[in-house]
C-alpha cells in the first residue's frame, strides 16, 4: 500500500506524495480511495520519482519563456529543437483572405495526441490559431494538457478530450456517413506521432513506439475527412526508425498517396552530428559510435500535407 512499501530497503520519505502524484488521474489506482496493495515495478517507481520532480519544477520552454508542467505517463518536452519547426506552421490562405487582419475568421486547429499541450500552447500564444481541439488516448495526457492550458489562460480556447486519434462522432456534427459536416471541419490538423515501430507496454512507451506503424497509417488514411478543402495537415516525424532500418521513407510517401494526400513542403531540424561538426571547429568533441552515432544523425521533420483535389 502507499503507506508501506515492500521490496525497497530505503524508500523515499515522500513515497505517498509520489504515488498520489503519479496516480492522480487514474481512477483504479487513486490512492485516496484505495487501501489495497498496488504492484509496481522498480522501473515504474523510478519513473514516478523522476516524473514527480519534473512536475514540481516544470520544464522551461524557451519558445514560451515559461514552464510547462508534465505529468507522470506523459512525455516531458525536455527536447526542444523541434519546437522551432512551429515557425513554419501557417493557416490557410482562404482563412485569412491573404492578410493577418483582425477581422479574419477564427482559425480552428486539431492536435491529435496533444500530450503536455506544449505545441498548441505555442501556437495559441503566437495567435496563429484561435481555438484548439486536442485529443489523446492517454488519460494522463488529457489531464496534463488541461492543466497547462489553464495555467496559460487558454482553457476557454481549447476543447480537450480522450479519443483514439479523432474526436468521437458524438462530439462532432456529422453527416449520414458519420463524418464531420463541411461546417465543422478543421483549418489545421497537427500530429506528432510515435516515431519508432515497436511494441508499447506503458502510456509513456505509447508516445514513442507504434506497433507496425498502425497509428500513423490510420491517421494518414482518415485525416482527409476532418480538414477543410483548403486546410493544412502537419506531421511532425523523427527519422530514427528509418535510421534503424525499421521502415523506409518510401513507405511513408506511399501512405500519403493512399490517404489521398500530397506533400507541399518539408522542414527539418539539424541533426546533432552536424551541430557537433560545427562545434569541432571551435572545440574538440568526442566521436560517437554504436546507437549514439545513429541517434546523432536523427532529425525531426515537419511534413506539410494537403488533400488532393
Amino acid at each position: 500500500t502507499p503507506n508501506r512499501i515492500l521490496g525497497l530497503k530505503r524508500a523515499p520519505a515522500n513515497a505517498k506524495e509520489i504515488f498520489a502524484y503519479a496516480f492522480q488521474n487514474d481512477k483504479v489506482k487513486n490512492i485516496h480511495r484505495c487501501d489495497r496493495t498496488i504492484l509496481v515495478s522498480l522501473a515504474e517507481f523510478v519513473a514516478m520519482v523522476g516524473g514527480y520532480e519534473w512536475n514540481k519544477k516544470g520544464v522551461f520552454i524557451h519558445a514560451l519563456q515559461d514552464y510547462i508542467v508534465p505529468h507522470f505517463g506523459v512525455f516531458p518536452p525536455t527536447r526542444q529543437d523541434y519546437l522551432q519547426l512551429m515557425d513554419h506552421l501557417h493557416v490557410t490562405d482562404a482563412a485569412v483572405n491573404g492578410t493577418k487582419s483582425p477581422s479574419r475568421r477564427p482559425i480552428r486547429m486539431m492536435e491529435v495526441g496533444i500530450g503536455s499541450g506544449v505545441l498548441s500552447i505555442i501556437l495559441l500564444k503566437r495567435k496563429i490559431v484561435d481555438h484548439v481541439i486536442g485529443t489523446d488516448i492517454n488519460p494522463y495526457a488529457v489531464a496534463c494538457a488541461k492543466e497547462n492550458m489553464q495555467r496559460f489562460g487558454f482553457a476557454a480556447a481549447s476543447d480537450l478530450m480522450l479519443a483514439d486519434l479523432f474526436p468521437p462522432t458524438s462530439r462532432t456534427a456529422t453527416n449520414d456517413e458519420g463524418l464531420p459536416n463541411e461546417g465543422r471541419k478543421i483549418d489545421i490538423v497537427l500530429f506528432n506521432p510515435p516515431w519508432v515501430p515497436g511494441d508499447a507496454a506503458t502510456w509513456l512507451d505509447k508516445s514513442v513506439y507504434d506497433p507496425n506503424q498502425s497509428l500513423l497509417r490510420r491517421f494518414l488514411l482518415q485525416v482527409q475527412h476532418y480538414v477543410n478543402d483548403d486546410g493544412r495537415i502537419y506531421l511532425l516525424l523523427s527519422n530514427l526508425g528509418m535510421l534503424l532500418g525499421l521502415f523506409h521513407e518510401r513507405h511513408l510517401y506511399a501512405m500519403f498517396k493512399e490517404g489521398n494526400l500530397e506533400l507541399v513542403e518539408v522542414h527539418a531540424t539539424e541533426c546533432k552530428a552536424e551541430t557537433a561538426r560545427r562545434r569541432r571547429r571551435i572545440e574538440k568533441t568526442p566521436d560517437l559510435d554504436g546507437i549514439e552515432s545513429v541517434k546523432a544523425q536523427e532529425i525531426i521533420s515537419l511534413y506539410h500535407l494537403r488533400v488532393r483535389k
